[in-house]
């Protein structure tokens, strides 16, 4: 955000909302953090391994503990669900098109 900012001429002391920089330089989409790109390129390198890779088989596994009190942790998958969420695309439909390697 500190880059972006320079590019558009403004300080943090301006009080300036992200969002409002944001339109100034025109980006895309809303969330255009390094993390949530990572976590949808990893997504997609993910989808395409075999069903018997034990990586793939990690990222599909359920666990049946208790969660520990407080605050929930942020998982990848949930870096995954906000990315796809600001594109506007379900995780179904992303993990169609991540397998779908011609599209």
């Amino acid at each position: 955000m500190k880059c972006l900012r320079s590019m558009a001429g403004v300080s943090i002391l301006d009080r300036v909302k992200t969002e409002v920089v944001r339109e100034r330089k025109s980006l895309r989409y809303k969330s255009a953090t390094g993390v949530d790109k990572n976590a949808l390129r990893w997504f997609g390198l993910v989808e395409k391994m075999e069903n018997g890779r034990l990586l793939k088989k990690d990222m599909n596994a359920r666990v049946d503990e208790k969660s520990p009190r407080g605050k929930p942790r942020f998982g990848w998958m949930n870096w995954v669900k906000k990315g796809l969420g600001d594109r506007r695309t379900a995780v179904r439909v992303a993990k169609e098109h991540a397998r779908n390697r011609n599209e």
